[in-house]
């Protein structure tokens, strides 16, 4: 029998192997849900999304992708009965089916670039108080689930580019397993990158879209080291990765991570033919950096804020939302989000045409986190006035003030 994983014992987990909980809500970390302003920072943010014409698709909504134009597949967490669905959206005519549903505590969901599967990894609870990992591999075309054993509840793979097989580390090292035939084929012999291993966690590798180079990374609790494999004969070591999971290849030459630690995250953008580093973002609360493959558009967070880096263009644009777990349809004219658990469609575009309204926005939140900086009945901790000057600047800029 399994039961769903109760959310103290989930946070625990999360926080212990170093990795951040789901739904992060920063307002919710450093203030008190007591504060007079606490409410209205909610409703004014949510209501950003209504200014520009936002689609709203689903509420309780954890994970969520494009798998078309026209398609989304999003995860659905019910507390209450302790079950995730798992929802196909299809946006022409608003209509929602439902592929199949699950218990246990998703931890890391990821959707494969030829969308055939979503793959998920749960901590399931039997037994024993202590939950065990697993992995699933859902077919998102015929509901079908297949389970892959696995000790660890967290990431512990990559997709590769082509979206049709995954990266995994056994006792040999890194290994191919194909998700089509299960065919496994050994990729990286472990003693080619043993000399990086800090932590007993698993390594994750990262495969260039050229399928001819690798980044393993290994760590725990925000310190990680990363060791670039360019072909038989040259490596080069990276130091100061503080995320297994916000690690991407932006092309065959560009790496893009997380670096830093908790209130002053950095993104870098890592140019392997050169040996250099470039920050695309310095200092901010959490980062959450994604990436979508077919608009080539990296996103990652300012305090909470959205942005976008356009790498044709080499420029970081602020949308101006709060949110995060961006994705972008194929053709790069809309993106979804989460806030609030709330999963919304926003037109890129209409951010720009509707920048008055959104400027009184953010105008009454730059009022509202300036009233509080007095308030300290309603700090949560010692680090609330350093955040809320960071929220107060980031909107002072954005409203002009």
């Amino acid at each position: 029998m399994e039961i769903c994983l109760p959310g103290s014992l989930l946070i625990l987990f999360l926080f212990c192997k170093g990795l951040a909980a789901r739904d992060i809500n920063l307002d919710n970390i450093y203030i008190k849900k007591t504060s007079p302003d606490y409410k209205l920072l909610i409703l004014e943010k949510l209501d950003t999304y209504k200014k520009i014409s936002a689609a709203f698709v689903d509420n309780d909504v954890i994970f969520a992708d494009w798998i078309s134009g026209n398609e989304l597949i999003y995860i659905k967490e019910n507390i209450s009965l302790n079950t995730n669905y798992v929802f196909r959206f299809r946006l022409r005519d608003r209509s929602t089916k439902e592929i199949c549903r699950l218990s246990g505590a998703v931890t890391v969901a990821k959707t494969t670039l030829n969308s055939k599967y979503l793959i998920l990894k749960r901590l399931v609870q039997a037994k024993s108080i202590i939950p065990k990992g697993e992995m699933l591999i859902i077919g998102l075309q015929s509901g079908d689930i297949r389970k892959i054993k696995t000790s660890y509840g967290f990431l512990d793979f990559s997709i590769t580019p082509d979206g049709n097989s995954i990266l995994i580390e056994n006792s040999n090292g890194i290994v191919e397993l194909s998700l089509e035939n299960k065919s496994k084929r050994l990729l990286v012999k472990k003693k080619e990158y043993s000399d990086i291993i800090i932590s007993g966690n698993p390594c994750v590798a990262y495969i260039s879209p050229d399928m001819q180079k690798f980044l393993i990374i290994n760590g725990s609790g925000g310190n990680y080291r990363g060791k670039l494999l360019l072909n038989k004969y040259e490596s080069i070591k990276i130091d100061r990765i503080s995320s297994s999971s916000e690690v991407l290849w932006q092309n065959n030459f560009n790496i893009v991570y997380r670096t830093g630690y908790a209130g002053n995250f950095s993104v870098v953008s890592y140019n392997v033919k050169n040996n250099r580093k470039s920050y695309l973002l310095k200092k901010s609360f959490n980062t959450n950096i994604t990436f979508s493959k077919y608009s080539e558009t990296v996103t990652f967070l300012k305090e909470q804020l959205i942005h976008l880096y356009d790498n044709s263009k080499k420029k970081v644009v602020n949308t101006g939302l709060e949110g995060e777990d961006v994705s972008f349809e194929p053709n790069g004219n809309r993106f979804i989000a989460l806030l609030y658990k709330k999963l919304f469609i926003v037109n890129r575009n209409k951010i720009q045409k509707k920048h008055i309204e959104l400027k009184r926005s953010w105008k009454l939140l730059y009022s509202l986190y300036n009233n509080m900086v007095n308030k300290k009945q309603y700090f949560k901790n010692s680090y609330t006035g350093f955040y809320i000057d960071r929220k107060i600047a980031i909107y002072r800029d954005l409203a002009g003030i």
